[in-house]
């Protein structure tokens, strides 16, 4: 059975300026008011433990604010995945969630979309969506690659662009 808002508004109160949640009352030797559930390293999110199941801290925030389950995916705004004010969630269908993803570690540039091209010697800017790339241009540095990066990533990303 899945955890509807009633139960979850039952055990939990959502501060909107904070983000947390926090146990309405004491309850398995966890005091309430206390900030429930705890930040996976590994993911980044916050998962809280109800009723022998865990949850994304984001998706019972959203459960509770507006009561019911998101149909897609809770977007981060600024990235930050714990970061729960409603004012920084947003559903996303999983194609643009990725789009407001970081650069990735092996980014030697220092900036998403962007790496050296070996061929001319010169800086490469390039967005990917829904598996397709389109070419921002070749670029003399990682600055100005960048700068076309951002420019494509807003016509095609549009509000989800990082």
């Amino acid at each position: 059975m899945s955890l509807t808002a009633t139960r979850a508004r039952e055990l939990l109160n959502y501060d909107p300026e904070t983000g947390n949640l926090t146990w309405r009352f004491t309850r398995r030797g966890i005091s309430g008011g206390r900030i429930a559930g705890s930040v996976s390293t590994a993911i980044g999110y916050r998962l809280v433990r109800v009723d022998h199941r865990s949850y994304y801290a984001h998706r019972l925030v959203w459960l509770i604010v507006h009561g019911e389950w998101p149909a897609a995916e809770i977007d981060h705004i600024n990235s930050d995945g714990t970061d729960n004010r409603l004012c920084n969630l947003r559903q996303a269908d999983s194609t643009h969630n990725k789009c407001n993803r970081g650069r990735r570690r092996d980014n030697t540039s220092g900036y998403k979309g962007v790496g050296f091209h070996a061929q001319t010697g010169k800086w490469r800017a390039r967005v990917r969506y829904r598996g397709t790339w389109t070419e921002a241009g070749l670029h003399p540095t990682p600055q100005a690659a960048h700068e076309a990066y951002k420019r494509v990533a807003a016509e095609i990303h549009g509000r989800f662009a990082r």
